[in-house]
């Protein structure tokens, strides 16, 4: 069974990002400060949609340039409207002077978003979708859906990446009355970004008079662009063989894996691809200066397929000296998914030295220092019936995430190998909605604060 130490550092503040923030919903009664609309930013999507062009400049509300979704070309339901990049299903139209006539004031704010307003596109059950592709994931942003309701008590669902942020709409009782040519309502979401296109769906419901999904615009801000990963624990512990019960959790949904240095395997749910030198998956990749393929070959936990996949990986180490890279070995992992947790897996084997140290950094960020490899294997160099193993469970915040392991610093008169070593890996994509942490935790290994460093790694 594992002997955990926990290992935990200083985080002064932590803040988990999710796929979906905040909604409002609310009325608009111009395109000028304080009349009801965030058009202020890094403004990367403004769609004029509806059959309304623009002929010459775009209109310019603020920061927001508003181009008709048929720029360049009137475009087929589903297809992709040049200029604009994005991809509306809503054969319907209605140009202006067949869809009221919005009055906000005499403003060029007003004048040019009350010529967003006037035309709209729509559509029968199941409704309207809207594509807009162009995001950088993980980064934060902010859409606004624009609607102006000329006639009818018309009510539909708003979805956003497959999720229902807006039950029940009705752009009418948001305006007041039908028809009101002074005021528009607007539906709001801060989202971080789950991968590079946002998805919104008009959603015919059947519960309304009128069923049939309206939009006159929408506009995507540009917010922040993600942070480094979220740490939430590490633990180092020990194992004794791929079976359930001893030391490793190989069941769930693995993302990630790599035999480091050695041939591919399976244990459990848990593959571990070929990490001989050159041969890195794509979505994982090991910086690492120095090979050996047979460092522990006396390795023994037992005689089912999950130990003998484990004894393989446990054979064959990959590691860099102290004065090479940085002295450290690095994993960086791509294709995750923001705001999702992992739990990752990091199998060390020793078989030489009882006082090599290391340290663990998360996107820069230093989790956990002075892990010493022969402890986490039971004390014993070298333990064939025995491995060590670093769990550690972080938030991604974008697809990617780099993982390092440098040599420890010796204190004053210590000496110590400060050569990191790696034998394997798994990465386990845990379950949605996972309690955040509520409050700081503090180190119990000589860390003051939660310490970042950028660090260059090559990719072998």
């Amino acid at each position: 069974m594992r002997t955990s130490v926990l290992i935990v550092c200083a985080v002064l503040s932590l803040a988990l990002a999710t796929s979906a923030q905040a909604v409002s919903i609310g009325s608009f009664s111009g395109g000028d400060v304080g009349e009801g609309l965030d058009l202020d930013g890094s403004i990367i999507y403004a769609v004029n949609i509806g059959p309304n062009v623009n002929t010459g400049a775009p209109s310019q509300v603020r920061d927001a340039a508003f181009l008709g979704d048929n720029f360049g070309n009137a475009p087929v339901a589903g297809q992709t409207s040049p200029g604009t990049g994005i991809s509306i299903t809503a054969p319907n139209r209605i140009a202006a002077g067949g869809w009221g006539n919005a009055e906000y004031g005499a403003t060029a704010n007003d004048n040019n978003l009350e010529f967003v307003m006037e035309s709209i596109r729509w559509n029968v059950p199941p409704g309207v979708g809207v594509n807009l592709p162009n995001l950088t994931a993980g980064d934060s942003y902010r859409i606004q859906l624009l609607f102006a309701e000329q006639c009818c008590d018309r009510g539909f669902d708003v979805e956003f990446e497959g999720s229902v942020i807006a039950p029940g709409f009705v752009p009418r009782a948001v305006q007041g009355v039908p028809n009101n040519s002074s005021m528009g309502a607007v539906v709001e979401h801060t989202f971080v970004a789950l991968d590079k296109e946002a998805n919104v769906r008009l959603l015919s419901t059947g519960a309304f008079p009128d069923n049939n999904p309206i939009l006159n615009g929408v506009t995507i801000e540009h917010l922040n662009a993600a942070g480094p990963a979220i740490f939430r624990s590490i633990n180092v512990g020990s194992f004794t063989g791929g079976d359930p019960g001893e030391g490793l959790d190989l069941d769930g949904v693995f993302t990630h894996g790599v035999n480091v240095g050695g041939p591919a395997q399976t244990a459990g749910a848990a593959m571990f691809a070929n990490g001989l030198p050159g041969n890195n998956p794509a979505n994982a990749v090991v910086g690492a200066n120095n090979h050996i393929p047979n460092w522990a070959p006396g390795a023994n936990f037992g005689a089912t397929p999950a130990d003998d996949a484990l004894e393989s990986v446990m054979q064959s180490i990959r590691w860099t000296a102290n004065n090479q890279l940085d002295g450290q070995v690095s994993v960086t992992l791509s294709d995750l998914l923001p705001g999702r947790t992992y739990q990752s897996q990091w199998i060390l084997s020793e078989n030489c030295c009882n006082n090599r140290e290391m340290d663990v950094f998360l996107d820069g960020q230093l989790v956990a220092t002075n892990i010493n490899t022969a402890a986490a294997q039971g004390g014993n160099t070298p333990n064939p019936t025995m491995g060590g193993v670093i769990t550690l469970v972080f938030t991604a915040t974008d697809s990617m995430a780099l993982i390092e392991f440098d040599g420890s610093i010796p204190q004053p008169g210590q000496v110590l190998d400060q050569n990191p070593t790696l034998a394997g890996f798994t990465v386990e994509l845990l379950p949605p909605n996972i309690p955040e942490p509520t409050t700081a935790v503090f180190a119990v290994l000589a860390v003051g604060g939660l310490a970042l460093r950028r660090r260059r790694h090559l990719q072998t």
